[in-house]
């Protein structure tokens, strides 16, 4: 027959919390002693790699920002002949084209074939003026000189990346004005 009493070396108390075996990963890592010395160079170390990390990334922004920000503008500047040719007329003259950028570029003349051809490739400075030989073919409409033209330039800012850039020229006013007026009115151009 099955004796009523419990066995007291089989009793469990649930009363009891259980304890650990053994101390967990993480005080094991506390108790630990790391020589000062190491964890001073640690902290600096991230310290230092964390600045120049933001003063490489604040550089890299800077010239973006700056390369970004081209301003060319172009203008006549003289003229040294000009004649008919079939129908039209050449002008070869002077075009000064001003870097109104903060950074210095270089600038090239684009196209043998356009209307407006700037000859050369010249660095300009910031707020800086370069002057171009240029080669214009003008053709009259309804006897009407143009008002303006455009070239085409390749311009090249600090990081070293080609622009190209449509500048106008405008012709009203300057020293290439006078003879395509009179060359439009005269009809001397067909």
């Amino acid at each position: 027959m099955l004796d009523p009493t419990p066995d007291a070396s089989i009793a469990i108390d649930l009363d009891q919390a259980r304890r650990p075996a053994g101390p967990g990963r993480w005080a094991r890592f506390r108790s630990r002693r790391l020589p000062m010395e190491l964890v001073v160079v640690l902290v600096l170390g991230g310290v230092l790699a964390g600045m120049a990390g933001m003063g490489l990334w604040a550089a890299r922004q800077w010239v973006r920002t700056q390369s970004a920000q081209v301003s060319v503008f172009a203008t006549v500047a003289g003229i040294n002949s000009g004649y008919g040719e079939s129908g039209r007329m050449v002008i070869e003259g002077t075009v000064a084209v001003m870097n109104g950028g903060p950074l210095p570029v270089h600038v090239t003349g684009v196209g043998e074939d356009a209307a407006l051809v700037l000859q050369g490739n010249q660095r300009i400075i910031p707020h800086a003026t370069a002057w171009f030989p240029a080669r214009a073919t003008v053709s009259c409409v309804d006897s009407t000189a143009p008002v303006s033209m455009t070239a085409e330039l390749v311009v090249i800012p600090s990081d070293g990346r080609r622009h190209l850039t449509a500048v106008v020229l405008p012709l009203t006013g300057s020293v290439w004005s006078d003879p395509l007026a009179r060359a439009c009115g005269a009809n001397l151009l067909g």
